[in-house]
């Protein structure tokens, strides 16, 4: 996983996430994630972005359960070559 904070929006951001495709489906991604949270939420950052291809399906729904939410309705792309921004409050998560 590559995660960074912006000490300016006082936000984290993974700038890319992967799990080997023979470890796929065993909750790999989740335990990936849920370190990358919690390490936000250790240094008292607000939230955490990324962006994600709308074309792949399994990981928007991972990161849509674990809370993120997409940043505005006019963001949607308009088709699936152009990366979807979501958003995670660390706030929610108290």
């Amino acid at each position: 996983m590559g995660i960074g904070s912006s000490s300016i929006e006082a936000q984290a951001v993974i700038w890319g996430m992967w799990v080997a495709p023979a470890f796929r489906r065993r909750g790999y991604g989740e335990q990936l994630l849920a370190a990358g949270i919690a390490w936000a939420r250790d240094l008292g950052l607000e939230s955490i972005s990324l962006e994600v291809l709308p074309a792949n399906i399994a990981a928007a729904a991972l990161y849509q359960a674990a809370g993120f939410r997409a940043v505005a309705a006019n963001d949607a792309p308009t088709d699936s070559s152009q990366a979807l921004t979501l958003v995670l409050s660390l706030d929610s998560l108290q």
